[in-house]
């Protein structure tokens, strides 16, 4: 299994340039929904200062993931794979990218929320805490998924199945929270409101391209596996 896998990246040039790119790409898409995860608990626990810095490290990173898609592109450019491995992974590094600008977008939501000292009941924040401890678990998945589709696919797949296992609860709490914003609309004045909402809906939209990058990862390596 492992040659066959090897024999797809037809030269060390391109497993340690191409697939590394890819691999240290989603190791900054993950430090950006960490400190997403982190300035969500933070805010939660009332630590303004404290999350504001974690914000301003996730625009950090994201730019950086940003640079590093470049580069992947760059490199796919040159023609030195097959034209559906590079396609494929083309499609995989362009929906890890959109899982940052999902968590950035986000990040700006709950920065202003921070930043208007606005007071959400605790039962709201518990469940966009776990939210965002869900979705840096679901792309430590993906990011472990990739690392072992360069050589084992069975692993590949198992680790995908856990970006699918999360991706659910995350929809699960994301249902939660709408319904619990039923019950405390009278608490909530409108524009808070409404930044709430488009904070809960950014953070399913990272859940919910993870797990279509997931779904990458399932392809290729189930196309791996079948290869003679």
């Amino acid at each position: 299994m492992a040659e066959k896998l090897l024999d797809w990246f037809s030269s060390r040039r391109l497993y340690s340039v191409v697939l590394g790119l890819v691999q240290q790409h989603l190791m900054k898409v993950e430090d950006t929904v960490a400190e997403l995860d982190r300035a969500l608990e933070l805010s939660s626990g009332g630590k303004k200062e404290e999350a504001l810095q974690a914000i301003k490290r996730l625009y950090q990173n994201e730019e950086e993931a940003d640079r590093i898609r470049r580069k992947n592109v760059e490199e796919l450019a040159k023609g030195e794979l097959k034209a559906k491995d590079r396609e494929d992974l083309a499609h995989l590094v362009r929906r890890t990218d959109v899982v940052a600008d999902w968590a950035k977008d986000a990040a700006w939501n709950l920065e202003t929320l921070t930043t208007s000292n606005v007071t959400l009941p605790t039962e709201i924040w518990e469940l966009l805490v776990k939210i965002g401890h869900n979705l840096l678990k679901e792309v430590q998945a993906l990011r472990r998924s990739i690392i072992e589709l360069g050589t084992n696919s069975d692993a590949a797949l198992k680790a995908e199945l856990e970006v699918e296992d999360f991706e659910r609860k995350v929809d699960e709490d994301y249902h939660a929270t709408k319904r619990l914003f039923l019950g405390l609309a009278k608490d909530l004045d409108a524009p808070t409101f409404m930044v709430l909402r488009d904070l809960l809906k950014d953070l399913e939209q990272v859940a919910d391209f993870c797990e279509d990058a997931g779904d990458m990862v399932r392809s290729v390596a189930i196309r791996l596996s079948s290869k003679p």
